[in-house]
């Protein structure tokens, strides 16, 4: 189906095709048709040079097969800065909770050995308070504060 350009004279003796102010226009190619479903097969269809390269395949990830059995190493956990920690539990470990960020003031670091490779794990630490009280350092001193 033609149609005339919008700038084209609409007049009767123009559209024999030999006057050069005509300028038909092929119907724009959608693909509707291609997308609704709804009408007979030959509606649905669009032609092959209307059709959209496929995606290339899905690369999928290397599959790495592991040993069934490891030398099992007992799973060790040890805290990092451990040198930090001792010096603050000689001062009754204080531990400082930052404004910004709130960061926890010294920071818990921990090596982890024995996992077998490959595998998921949780872990999870439980800070746990000592007593219902807070304890505020002022005068050179802590002092209980609820």
């Amino acid at each position: 189906m033609l149609r005339q350009h919008p700038s084209a004279p609409s007049s009767p003796e123009s559209a024999d095709g030999d006057d050069q102010s005509f300028h038909a226009l092929p119907k724009r190619k959608t693909f509707d048709s291609v997308r609704n479903p709804i009408g007979n097969a030959d509606e649905n269809i669009a032609p092959k040079s209307e059709h959209v390269t496929p995606p290339p395949p899905a690369v999928r990830p290397v599959c790495f097969f592991l040993p069934d059995k490891y030398e099992r190493e007992p799973i060790e956990v040890a805290l990092m800065d451990q040198e930090i920690w001792q010096k603050y539990a000689l001062l009754t470990n204080e531990m400082t909770i930052l404004v910004t960020g709130r960061e926890l003031f010294s920071k818990l670091k921990f090596k982890v050995t024995g996992l077998v490779p490959y595998a998921l794990y949780r872990m999870s630490v439980h800070l746990k308070r000592a007593c219902k009280y807070h304890f505020k350092y002022t005068g050179n001193k802590y002092v209980e504060t609820k």
